[in-house]
């Protein structure tokens, strides 16, 4: 994620002729909450996504690691977090994080 910051700080300026403080910075990507870390991970790479990217594409793990995650990502410059949440399972997961990690922010 710091190099992605680090290329939109150098680069963005002079691609959209703006200072990198007034471009929202965003990140988007897939959700995958469960109260068992593994069970996290295994649910993330059915996602199709190649284990060594998963970190780059896929926000996933318990409550307590979702919540380091987007602290992460906030201390990289991130404004604006959009994801979306595996679909067989989005319901429980969306009542999950709802729960444990998006009250905790507020």
């Amino acid at each position: 994620m710091g190099l992605l910051i680090g290329l939109l700080k150098r680069s963005g300026r002079k691609a959209v002729g703006r200072d990198y403080d007034e471009i929202l910075k965003t990140k988007l990507g897939h959700l995958v909450i469960a109260e068992d870390g593994e069970e996290a991970r295994s649910i993330a790479l059915g996602e199709g996504y190649p284990p060594e990217m998963l970190e780059n594409y896929v926000i996933y793990g318990t409550p307590a690691r979702i919540k380091e995650r987007i602290i992460e990502l906030q201390d990289a410059g991130v404004e604006y977090l959009i994801v979306n949440i595996h679909a067989k399972k989005e319901e429980a997961m969306l009542e999950l994080f709802a729960e444990e990690v998006v009250k905790s922010f507020s």
